[in-house]
């Protein structure tokens, strides 16, 4: 719990402060080399701590501003009080019990979380350089770091990450870590540090516990929009009610997920939209089983690639307007992909067989077409899997009366046996098409 009522306040202006905020500050800056004033004011508190408040204007920092344990560091709002760095951050180490909102900072100033715990980010707006690894930084070396929360903070026009975990040592755990109504956008879009730039990073190194991510946005990042590394241990982490779209900017992306998801990670409720790939799934080498739970992913090149993946459940959910592909499934087993909607994927929404090469109609049913390679755009793809099972819809846009979807196949089952991959339907309704 973090607690400052009645503790000391100290106020900090600016050059371009007010009048009036100038006449009351008990430090004033000159608008250079301001990180001076603003550290005095903060080694000023008692050691209890306390809150140092920056009045209204723009801060020119070029050195590190380092908090100290149960103090508050705090503006008059993101766009009123702006901390523009040449060089530096907002340091947090080795502390706990640390609030910083209502500010705005530019240039190198990360909020950088460094082995400490209990910290509220709170309605800060950052837009870093290539210098900051990434806008709002938690870094776990040789310990855990748990209790930290983010709730309306943004992450705009960043040259690298917008959000990253992070980590090294023996132990290198995050913990207990909220991000509430947070946003990154354009992620290393318009320059960048190298092509490895996301919007929200949630275990690059470090291992993962705990962690709920909620009513987030990550838009036009480079890379990924939500990434989670395939290595760290992950452990009971939540991905609710958020909106991943346009990521994957980079041309040829490693990645370019809306959701790029490994280990104990559940997706509930969450959009994709025009992504490189929208879901992405990849398990190998990390225990745990992702769910992706009433999510809908519209317009992306693929919209849920599972690769090197187990024990995989996709439930309630829907791929619209797929471009290339709907369902991808490589070299996974016991994948289950229930109650699922598949509309318009690839324009075709064909089915294909465990080489990509998509079965071909004929007036006695369907057929594999044989001698030709790659992988053509189609519905569903499993490639070397085996158990994959499948029902829901399979539509098109296409309708015969107005209102009524152009179903392709209703209720469908598709599943993969072991030994060898074989496709086949059990149809309560058909449309269009003949018996197999």
């Amino acid at each position: 719990m973090i607690q400052v009522t009645g503790a000391m306040t100290l106020y900090v202006a600016t050059a371009d402060s007010s009048p009036e905020e100038k006449r009351y500050a008990d430090r004033l800056c000159d608008g250079a080399g301001d990180q001076i004033e603003i550290q005095k004011a903060i080694n000023d508190l008692p050691g209890e701590g306390g809150e140092v408040v920056l009045l209204s204007g723009h801060f020119r920092c070029d050195e590190t501003i380092r908090l100290r344990s149960g103090t508050v560091l705090s503006g008059k709002g993101a766009g009123i009080t702006v901390l523009n760095f040449t060089r530096g951050t907002i340091y947090l180490r080795d502390i706990r019990g640390v609030v910083v909102r209502d500010l705005g900072t530019t240039g190198s100033g990360a909020v950088w979380i460094y082995n400490s715990n209990a910290v509220r980010v709170r309605n800060v707006s950052a837009t870093t350089d290539t210098s900051a690894h990434g806008a709002f930084w938690i870094y776990a070396h040789n310990a855990v770091v748990e209790d930290i929360e983010f709730v309306n903070c943004t992450a705009l026009n960043c040259s690298r990450h917008g959000f990253i975990n992070n980590g090294e040592g023996t132990t290198k755990l995050v913990k207990n870590v909220r991000y509430i109504n947070c946003t990154a956008i354009n992620s290393g879009l318009f320059e960048r540090y190298n092509p490895w730039s996301t919007g929200f990073d949630l275990a690059e190194n470090s291992d993962l516990e705990d962690c709920v991510v909620s009513g987030c946005l990550a838009e036009g990042s480079w890379e990924s929009g939500f990434h989670i590394e395939n290595n760290p241990t992950k452990i009971n982490v939540l991905i609710e009610n958020c909106i991943s779209r346009n990521n994957g900017q980079r041309e040829n992306a490693d990645f370019g997920a809306g959701y790029l998801i490994s280990g104990d990670v559940t997706l509930k409720n969450c959009i994709s939209e025009n992504n490189r790939r929208g879901y992405y799934v990849v398990t190998a080498r990390t225990p745990g089983h992702p769910v992706i739970t009433d999510c809908m992913d519209r317009g992306s090149g693929q919209s849920y690639v599972l690769k090197d993946t187990a024990e995989i459940r996709i439930q309630n959910s829907s791929s619209i307007d797929a471009s290339n592909m709907g369902i991808s499934v490589i070299r996974s087993k016991n994948i289950t992909i229930s109650n699922f909607t598949l509309k318009n994927a690839a324009h075709e929404n064909i089915i294909c067989h465990s080489l990509g090469i998509p079965l071909q109609e004929s007036e006695a049913g369907y057929y594999e077409l044989q001698n030709i390679g790659g992988m053509y755009s189609c519905g569903i793809s499993v490639e070397m899997s085996k158990n994959v099972m499948f029902s829901g819809t399979i539509a098109g846009n296409e309708s015969e009366e107005p209102g009524t979807p152009g179903s392709v196949i209703r209720r469908g089952v598709i599943a993969t046996i072991i030994g060898s991959i074989v496709l086949y339907f059990a149809y309560r309704t058909l449309k269009k098409i003949k018996n197999i």
